[in-house]
């Protein structure tokens, strides 16, 4: 038992730490996101946040529910700028942290994988491996030194990155977005709300970082013991290293933002249009490379030259290849990661921006006759909802005055009727329920 022990413990100090893009890339690629969205536009529009994307707000603490997450924040690089400054930080900057804090603490990684040619999540079957990977938890923060040995620690499995963002296992997914949205519009007081407005912001932020992961070939090829485990994730560390957060690829100007009617096929959809289907046949990744033999595509066939590279469909530097006496040995260096980020950076953010523009989807149009006041949805179309009007008192407390269920209702349709109370001095208006295509939805108006 000694002997083993001290094999363990050799083992726990040699082993790399997994990575997949790094906090730097996330926090570069969610703030470009924001910025090509609607986002900006639909807060000042439909919050009243006069300065949308840069409207500071306040995240109450010191509250018993907010402990989990303040630990996580407090874990965070001071030096990222997207670590509150006592509580207060812009919009952008809530968004950028949840997407950061999403990797808060590093477990929570094993739920963002996902192969498209199965639909399955991260699954490494070697039995044989599963202590080494439990040990390489315990090196980044994953797992206890106690989980190794009772098999509670990250074993190299998890579920479908398209499951976690709507299982209820995630406690920062889409229903936590969903509540927290609808909670910054109902809550009683202004302080609860704002604190709601916040965390919707780090749910969504949370949501891009799954969505963007699929952008890493890694996380969509089944491979983390040889790209992550063995490898310290090559692929991100270069990344990071080049671009920084500021100067990542810029997107082509006029190249269409994906438009999907459902979330999840931002990421897998059965016509192969989701950012992990296109990152998965197109790219390599260093466990997935063609001696593998492990997926079809992509394919590459190497020349007689001693050495060199073949290009893709994507990219003109697909992988590198050298000729041995053993025969062609592939690898990917840093001349294929930068053909690689050059490529997938940009068509990540669009894919980001996209899950944006439909988290925030959806308008309801406020209009007052002669103390009638109504709410009319446009934009799109609903099924089963429940409409709420709310009226807030000179001291901004909010209270509700009008609630209804609907089955269903049309683009132009009125969802709420119901008198002006002569005290009130703001209105909300607020839709949840799905929409049309069957999607979670929660809309909110301002007046």
């Amino acid at each position: 038992m000694k002997r083993t022990m001290v094999w363990a413990f050799g083992l726990l100090l040699s082993v790399s730490t997994a990575r997949a893009y790094e906090p730097v890339t996330h926090a570069g690629l969610t703030d470009r996101a924001a910025r090509a969205s609607s986002l900006h536009k639909r807060l000042v529009e439909r919050l009243k946040l006069s300065l949308g994307l840069y409207e500071p707000l306040t995240l109450e603490r010191g509250a018993k529910a907010d402990r989990e997450l303040n630990q996580r924040l407090a874990r965070l690089d001071p030096e990222g700028g997207y670590v509150p400054d006592d509580g207060r930080q812009s919009a952008l900057a809530w968004l950028t942290a949840g997407a950061v804090v999403e990797g808060v603490p590093a477990d929570r990684l094993r739920h963002h994988f996902i192969d498209p040619s199965t639909g399955a999540g991260l699954d490494d079957p070697g039995e044989s491996s599963k202590l080494r990977t439990r040990m390489a938890g315990v090196v980044s923060g994953i797992g206890t030194l106690r989980g190794v040995f009772t098999g509670a620690s990250f074993d190299g499995t998890g579920m479908a990155s398209t499951a976690w963002l709507t299982s209820s296992q995630n406690e920062w997914g889409l229903t936590r977005y969903l509540d927290e949205r609808e909670r910054a519009a109902s809550a009683r007081t202004p302080g609860e709300r704002e604190t709601a407005l916040v965390k919707s912001l780090l749910a969504a932020g949370a949501i891009l970082r799954v969505v963007e992961t699929a952008g890493d070939p890694a996380f969509v090829r089944n491979d983390y013991r040889v790209a992550l485990e063995d490898g310290g994730g090559a692929y991100g560390r270069f990344v990071a290293a080049r671009y920084g957060r500021l100067g990542l690829p810029e997107t082509t100007t006029g190249t269409p933002t994906p438009d999907r009617p459902h979330l999840v096929e931002l990421l897998h959809d059965p016509s192969g249009g989701g950012l992990a289907d296109r990152t998965h046949r197109r790219f390599f990744s260093p466990g997935t490379l063609p001696s593998s033999r492990r997926y079809p595509s992509p394919t590459a066939t190497a020349d007689d030259k001693p050495a060199g590279y073949v290009a893709g469909d994507a990219v003109a530097h697909l992988a590198g290849y050298r000729q041995s006496p053993r025969g062609v040995e592939w690898l990917l260096d840093d001349t294929v990661y930068r053909d690689y980020a050059e490529a997938l950076l940009p068509e990540t953010t669009r894919y980001a921006s996209a899950a944006l523009d439909l988290l925030f989807r959806g308008r309801l149009e406020i209009a007052d006759h002669q103390g009638e006041l109504t709410a009319t949805v446009h934009e799109l179309g609903l099924g089963a909802v429940e409409a709420s009007v709310y009226a807030d008192t000179a001291s901004g407390e909010r209270k509700r005055i009008f609630n209804r269920k609907l089955d269903r209702a049309a683009d132009g349709d009125v969802v709420a009727a119901v008198a002006k109370p002569a005290w009130a001095s703001r209105l909300t208006a607020v839709v949840r329920g799905i929409d049309a295509n069957g999607e979670p939805i929660v809309i909110v108006q301002q007046q």
